[in-house]
């Protein structure tokens, strides 16, 4: 059994006055065995007590902005103890997680401004960037299930459960379309077989494996949001993202409205 630790970053609103200015919406995935589960969260909990030995772990959130913070004018608790060199060790070793673990990544970017303008022309409502980013995932994270089932009887096949960030006023529709895919597919998928049950909600405070999405979601918006591919962070990242038959662009990096791949993401 895989679970799938889902976060997000940017803002999902249509309506939002920087939808000019900062139109990208990034959903990110995580795929963990259930036989890592507990190894990785016992590294986790060993670079925070190494990092910060005098503080207990679920008080320290290994969040992308909290580490970021660390080298600006606002750093914030505790990160803001850490000296330059220690921050770049820990930033180092938690980046080892997905090498050592070998982690699928999967991710859907929706530039939100390109989407609304795209369905108003055509005299349709939008779907809500939120979930359109999630039943693109699912799809994802399908095809991958499907791939690792290819030719296993049914009673040896691995199923996958969702787990997502805590998000406002999205729990709801959110168990509901899972249900639906399920029953009915997706855009691109007659059939969700293997991602079952409906998704879980957790906190990011609670939950440390939720680290692990959040940092993957805030580099791909990263590399779309200042159009850098070549960010550091993203590259260190991009070798995990799912390939399907080999093709990335379109897979483990998904981008709404469909647009031509870079050379070096296809």
């Amino acid at each position: 059994m895989y679970l799938f630790y889902v976060d997000e970053c940017g803002r999902p609103s249509l309506e939002d006055k920087s939808l000019t200015a900062d139109p990208w919406f990034v959903m990110a995935a995580v795929g963990i065995r259930s036989s890592q589960w507990l190894l990785i969260d016992a590294e986790i909990i060993r670079l925070k007590r190494k990092y910060f030995p005098r503080i207990k772990p679920l008080k320290v959130e290994l969040k992308s902005t909290n580490i970021r913070s660390a080298g600006g004018p606002h750093p914030r608790w505790p990160f803001s103890e850490l000296k330059p060199d220690a921050l770049q060790s820990l930033v180092e070793e938690l980046y080892t997680i997905y090498d050592a673990f070998e982690l699928p990544l999967f991710t859907v970017t929706i530039n939100r401004q390109e989407h609304k303008e795209k369905y108003t022309v055509q005299g349709y409502r939008p779907d809500p960037p939120y979930q359109l980013a999630f039943r693109m995932l699912v799809e994802r994270i399908d095809w991958f299930l499907e791939n690792q089932n290819e030719g296993k009887p049914l009673q040896d096949s691995e199923f996958g459960f969702i787990i997502l960030d805590e998000y406002v006023g999205q729990y709801k529709v959110t168990r509901s379309n899972l249900l639906w895919y399920q029953e009915s597919g997706t855009f691109a998928k007659t059939n969700i077989d293997f991602v079952k049950e409906v998704p879980f909600f957790n906190v990011s405070e609670y939950s440390q494996l939720l680290s692990l999405p959040d940092l993957v979601a805030y580099n791909v918006y990263h590399r779309f949001r200042y159009d850098k591919p070549d960010y550091p962070f993203y590259q260190r990242i991009k070798p995990h993202l799912y390939r399907r038959n080999g093709r990335l662009w379109g897979y483990g990096l998904k981008v709404f409205p469909d647009r031509k791949a870079p050379p070096d993401e296809r």
